[in-house]
């Protein structure tokens, strides 16, 4: 039976729960599930490091987005709003509402699955609501499943776009660029579950 000392012993790493911390990891895991639910759209940003902005600005520059939002669900479950974003347009997505059960986004929360869309300005029926808030042609779109405490709680989306119909198009959004949006967003929620559990168990953070 392995033991505490085994571990500087052996070539590969393994953690062992301790005896002393077991017993209460049940209540620990719903300390920090109660923390997560009551992050909202309007208090998300007040969650974020500097280490997550960069680490957000970084990936959406390697992805080629113009820009970046967290779509987080309001209390009722409802609709999306924005809870955080980066890009030229930052400022003028307060208060947009989008509802989770129709779209492409309520398409996201149901399957859980990534979701990648190239070429929206070529087979255009109108402008969509984003497009009317932004002032923009949307051309590319990216939307990823964003998870805080084992929960999905939201949407990751990155957006190419351009001023008028006669600019050029950009270059839209690569399987590599989903993928690196996916992990974005999946280190963004494990930074955030850090966060909470230190909370859950009074320790500093670094």
């Amino acid at each position: 039976m392995s033991s505490y000392a085994d571990l500087g012993n052996t070539t590969s790493m393994r953690w062992l729960p301790d005896p002393r911390v077991a017993p209460h990891a049940q209540a620990i895991e719903e300390r920090v599930g109660n923390f997560a639910a009551h992050i909202r759209p309007a208090t998300f940003s007040e969650f974020l490091d500097p280490l997550m902005v960069r680490l957000f600005a970084d990936c959406l520059r390697d992805a080629g987005a113009h820009e970046g939002v967290v779509w987080l669900a309001d209390k009722e479950q409802k609709f999306l709003l924005c809870a955080y974003n980066q890009g030229p347009h930052s400022d003028r997505l307060n208060n947009l509402k989008v509802p989770v059960d129709t779209g492409l986004s309520g398409m996201i929360l149901a399957t859980q699955q990534p979701f990648c869309e190239n070429n929206l300005s070529q087979n255009r029926a109108g402008a969509s609501t984003l497009e009317e808030r932004l002032g923009v042609i949307m051309c590319s779109r990216v939307l990823v499943p964003f998870f805080i405490a084992g929960k999905m709680r939201g949407v990751l989306a990155a957006y190419q776009f351009k001023d008028t119909l006669g600019c050029p198009e950009p270059g839209g959004f690569t399987p590599e660029a989903v993928e690196e949006l996916n992990l974005l967003s999946r280190l963004m929620g494990r930074l955030l579950d850090h966060k909470l559990l230190c909370a859950a168990i009074g320790l500093e953070e670094d």
